[in-house]
């Protein structure tokens, strides 16, 4: 068992959030585990020996509410300091990333000085390893202090990184990723035709459950006029999921075929079939599943792993000179700890790499974050380049279909959930979600997005706050239509991008003090 002290204002709390914490392995794979805060104490009961990291989400000064790391740990008898072991996770981070980013040795001012304050930090962190053996509240009260401090460096680390190897990119003459959005059936694209000229790309969602709302009643005139639109309008057409596993995406009534795996199967390839035979030629990508490694209908693996081959065989034979992709809804896997029926997503991830199991000619990767769910709790800037060197070492391109945050901390009764699930307990990137915080970590995403050689598109996730969105306020105009601050910026950075521009750095955020300044 891992057992964890936590802390605040110098006395140990008592009513510590379990919202989202999960465990992980080896490679950052989640385990199955029972969290219990009991008392002053988190108890983490493992299904599996050896050591093991927990993520928890946790208030850091102004860098946010953030789920964040420890490293993984061995059980001990004396129960760990957690702000002293997230500390310690970040700051192994960061020291990685410097060495395999080349941080340490460029003759670049920037990198010298974020040289300079990681030695600083680490000075720092040893008193604080020190002092918990003898006052473990003050330990953690200077850890959650400098974990701030070391976060707000591993923001601007990773920024410069993105602009260096975007820089490179160019160099190198390779195209820029296209921009694009997902786009709504619901609203017709001549209402919005204006709002599309800066994208390149129309993400068309073609869920099962629209397009059969009924067994054998089919519903596609809205995607019917979006997919014409688009070609008149020479767009990059991405659709689908023809297969989703995700609750908002498979039909209520093909749950009757729960336990029946050949219906199943015999479902899926008439329904693939009959959207690739009646779009064939006007789709650019198909995403043929998207949440596969959901399992939400309790398969085997042999037989979710098959349905996925035939899926991708039957696109291909039916439109030869479309590509097709998989689609990660939740990338950091964290549901496969509390479902054991569920796939890892680094498993899917590898599966793919080795091409043998399931062939397919890209990946899609989804960040929607601002929502207390599995996948859609809020990350740092750090976590998110982490995904895509990850995703990269696949070598298949990679796109991005939706990214988003909200843009307000209110209630958002067209949402998925009608307004019914709270915003705030997601967390928060350095502020409450807002208008003008929507915009600022757009511009940082898509920073490190289009800097990886593998990124050929970074979709937005929603066009305008319409009904039945997955993140509330999620969309770049509002329910009027009227653009906000997000839209204007994605699309200045998609121009940019286009003429191969650096993006204006912004200012760093004042940082507080080290101990070492504090002396």
């Amino acid at each position: 068992m891992l057992r964890f002290e936590t802390f605040q204002d110098g006395d140990s709390a008592t009513d510590f959030s379990l919202n989202g914490a999960y465990l992980f392995g080896f490679e950052d794979i989640p385990l199955q585990a029972d969290i219990v805060s009991f008392g002053k104490q988190l108890s983490c009961m493992k299904a599996a020996a050896g050591p093991a990291g927990l993520a928890v989400l946790q208030k850091i000064g102004s860098t946010g509410t953030i789920l964040l790391p420890t490293t993984r740990l061995p059980e001990s008898r004396t129960p760990y300091v957690l702000d002293v072991e997230l500390l310690r996770s970040q700051l192994a981070q960061l020291f990685r990333k410097r060495e395999e980013w080349s941080i340490f040795d460029l003759d670049n001012p920037q990198a010298q000085s974020i040289n300079t304050e990681l030695q600083q930090a680490m000075q720092d962190f040893g008193g604080i390893f020190a002092q918990q053996l003898t006052d473990r509240a003050a330990a953690a009260s200077q850890a959650r202090d400098l974990l701030n401090t070391v976060l707000l460096l591993s923001e601007k680390m990773t920024l410069l990184h993105a602009d260096l190897l975007w820089e490179k990119r160019c160099s190198l003459g390779q195209d820029p990723p296209k921009f694009g959005v997902r786009v709504e059936p619901s609203i017709r694209p001549s209402m919005v035709r204006p709002l599309l000229d800066d994208v390149d790309t129309l993400y068309i969602p073609m869920s099962w459950r629209q397009c059969e709302p009924k067994e054998r009643v089919h519903a596609t005139s809205e995607i019917d006029e979006w997919i014409n639109f688009a070609a008149r309008e020479e767009k990059t057409v991405i659709a689908g999921p023809l297969i989703g596993f995700c609750p908002e995406d498979t039909p209520k009534w093909l749950d009757v075929w729960k336990g029946d795996i050949e219906t199943l199967k015999r479902l899926s390839y008439a329904h693939i079939q009959r959207l690739v035979e009646r779009y064939s030629e006007k789709v650019d990508w198909w995403i043929v599943t998207s949440g596969l490694e959901l399992n939400p209908y309790q398969l085997p693996f042999e037989e979710l792993i098959e349905i996925a081959q035939q899926s991708c065989a039957l696109v291909h034979r039916i439109d030869p000179g479309a590509k097709i992709m998989m689609n990660l809804p939740a990338v950091w896997g964290e549901y496969a700890s509390r479902d054991g029926r569920t796939i890892p997503t680094r498993q899917i991830v590898d599966l793919i790499a080795q091409g043998a199991e399931l062939k397919v000619d890209g990946i899609g990767v989804e960040l929607m974050m601002g929502m207390p769910t599995d996948g859609h709790y809020v990350r740092d800037l750090s976590q998110i380049a982490l995904i895509f060197d990850t995703l990269q070492a696949s070598g298949k391109p990679i796109h991005v279909t939706s990214f988003a945050i909200p843009s307000s901390t209110e209630a958002d009764e067209t949402d998925l959930w009608k307004g019914r699930m709270p915003i705030k307990p997601a967390g928060q990137w350095h502020q409450p979600f807002s208008d003008t915080l929507q915009a600022e970590w757009l511009a940082s995403v898509v920073r490190i997005a289009r800097s990886r050689f593998g990124v050929e598109s970074i979709t937005w996730g929603r066009l305008a706050d319409v009904p039945f969105g997955r993140i509330p306020h999620g969309g770049l105009v509002n329910g009027q239509l009227q653009p906000k601050s997000a839209f204007h910026e994605f699309a200045e950075i998609a121009n940019a991008t286009a003429e191969l521009q650096l993006l204006p750095r912004p200012v760093p955020a004042e940082q507080p003090a080290t101990l070492a300044d504090s002396d």
